[in-house]
């Protein structure tokens, strides 16, 4: 399954907490581009401020390379009549970086201080994995960094005190690629019952239908 589940619920969770519908915010496949998307949508006029960005590093850490049972038989995550639907998974770890773009120091650092309290005490991330018109649900956990940045001298500033920007890193290091295959259940519909006599003759016949 897709890294984008952990994309979208990792951008819900920050965006979630922001009220003021004129904050700029970018999720993970929205900043790889960043200042060239922002020249093309404001038509090179200066960027509105303040802005949140929140960006995946996209080397993808696997953590166990050997065969398990979790990766080759999976889980029973949701079980029918004649098939089991099965979850195999292999374990890797994400890394983000959020950052907030403000114009004065006082107003980034008091986002971060929201953001910082946010990830601390919501630690469980839940993702639902769409299969067959349903959601399963799985849970991980995000670990933020014990430092915060301040990249306000970064290379993308066109003049001094141009911005402020902190960065705050978290990571997912029990997040999951899922495969989730069907296996066929046998079905029973019937036994035949012989009873055979002393001679090895059939006695009788008995069908048990289930």
């Amino acid at each position: 399954m897709s890294i984008k589940l952990y994309d979208d619920a990792v951008s819900e969770m920050i965006f979630g907490r922001i009220k003021d519908t004129k904050i700029r915010m970018l999720r993970p496949n929205e900043t790889k581009h960043l200042f060239e998307m922002i020249s093309d949508m404001n038509m090179d006029k200066p960027v509105t401020l303040p802005m949140i960005t929140i960006a995946r590093d996209n080397n993808i850490e696997i953590l166990d390379t050997n065969k398990q049972p979790k990766s080759f038989d999976g889980f029973k995550v949701q079980i029918e009549e004649n098939k089991d639907i099965l979850m195999s998974a292999i374990p890797i770890r994400l890394q983000y970086q959020l950052d907030i773009w403000t114009k004065e120091q006082e107003d980034c650092e008091e986002f971060i201080r929201e953001f910082v309290f946010l990830l601390i005490n919501n630690p469980i991330l839940d993702i639902y994995v769409p299969y067959n018109g349903t959601n399963i649900h799985q849970s991980c956990h995000i670990k933020m960094a014990h430092e915060i940045v301040d990249n306000s001298d970064s290379d993308k500033r066109l003049y001094k005190d141009q911005f402020t920007r902190m960065t705050l890193t978290f990571e997912i290091d029990d997040a999951y690629l899922y495969s989730m295959p069907i296996k066929k259940n046998a079905k029973i519909e019937s036994v035949i019952v012989e009873v055979l006599d002393n001679n090895n003759n059939i006695d009788e016949i008995t069908k048990l239908d289930y």
